[in-house]
């Protein structure tokens, strides 16, 4: 029986440290297949290349015939779809194939690796505890390549990427995101900020807004943003989401349309920090929605039709678009992609 290798991971970008697990799959495998995580989201400063580029800088270091590409979404709040989706990636192309993974446990975020449990696990040692957060922070906010950490193809490929617009948007909000941290730095503790999101549907409809700032300028979002110190969780959703759209619905309107409000605390929702959202679900009666004007921190406010929303799940906000899927899925109302 012949064996496929298979490394999962985001790669970004790809490092000497990913570099070594490859050659160790290629050495003790007939196919090695990457999984390549998070590549349905908006170019943040967490996930800054798309799926295609980050196979370039993998193909341009390994131009092997016996590599392969698989692009998985995030799904935050429904760890059991991930797991599924990694699975459905590569059983139909090597139904016959012995399947080893290969990966090293650095942390707690390495437990999916013990969840295979058809499938054979090697462990390979650290090279050389690369963090590829550090990389990025350094490529964005001091504009340095970390030259020994990564391969010299992947080093040429990051220094044109300097050159382009996507690289000037990404390090703009790298510095946003570095200031406000820098400003909770001397809180005796780590912050935990709070915040509330509207999610409202309308005939077959949902509103999003266009974010008008950093972070996810220019990003689809839901209505929203923080919760003041002395406000209720529900008065906090209908300020936001009427600040933010101007929608044309009365106060008793929009809460006779509110049928749940669910936390959403994923811990690495949101660059800035902790971030733990409270979003609630309206559903508006009529096929006439109501009129919406963008305000506030809204550059636009719009209704979408929801099956469009996988098509444009890459250009949402933090995890807007994996927010609004589950809440929906678990109201029958959308289907997990």
């Amino acid at each position: 029986m012949k064996n496929l290798g298979i490394l999962i991971g985001r790669f970004q970008p790809f490092h000497l440290g990913h570099d070594s697990l490859l050659q160790e799959a290629l050495k003790q495998s007939d196919e090695v297949i990457l999984i390549i995580g998070s590549s349905n989201r908006a170019p943040s400063i967490k996930n800054p290349w798309t799926f295609d580029e980050r196979c370039t800088m993998i193909r341009e270091t390994y131009p092997d015939i016996r590599l392969h590409f698989a692009a998985i979404p995030d799904y935050f709040y429904n760890e059991k779809a991930w797991f599924e989706a990694v699975e459905r990636a590569i059983d139909p192309l090597f139904p016959q194939f012995h399947k080893i993974l290969f990966g090293h446990s650095k942390d707690e975020s390495s437990y999916y690796l013990q969840k295979f449990k058809t499938w054979e696990l090697r462990e390979c040692p650290d090279f050389a505890q690369i963090n590829a957060t550090e990389i990025r922070k350094t490529f964005f906010i001091n504009q340095k390549i970390q030259h020994p950490l990564v391969s010299s193809m992947v080093a040429d490929w990051l220094q044109n990427f300097m050159t382009t617009p996507a690289y000037l948007s990404l390090k703009e909000e790298a510095h946003y995101i570095e200031t406000y941290r820098e400003s909770w730095s001397q809180a005796p503790y780590p912050p935990i900020f709070s915040t509330v999101d509207a999610l409202v549907l309308c005939d077959h409809k949902i509103l999003l807004i266009e974010r008008a700032n950093a972070p996810g300028k220019g990003l689809l979002a839901l209505p929203g943003g923080f919760l003041e110190p002395h406000e209720w969780i529900q008065n906090g959703i209908l300020r936001e989401l009427k600040e933010e759209t101007q929608i044309a619905a009365s106060d008793s309107e929009l809460k006779n349309a509110l049928q749940d409000i669910k936390t959403y605390d994923y811990p690495g929702r949101s660059n800035i920090g902790r971030v733990i959202t409270h979003a609630g679900l309206f559903l508006l009666d009529g096929q006439v929605c109501p009129e919406v004007h963008a305000a506030d921190d809204a550059l636009s406010a719009n209704w979408h039709p929801l099956s469009n929303l996988s098509m444009i799940q890459d250009q949402f906000h933090d995890d807007h678009y994996q927010l609004i899927a589950d809440f929906l899925s678990k109201k029958g109302r959308l289907k997990w992609e």
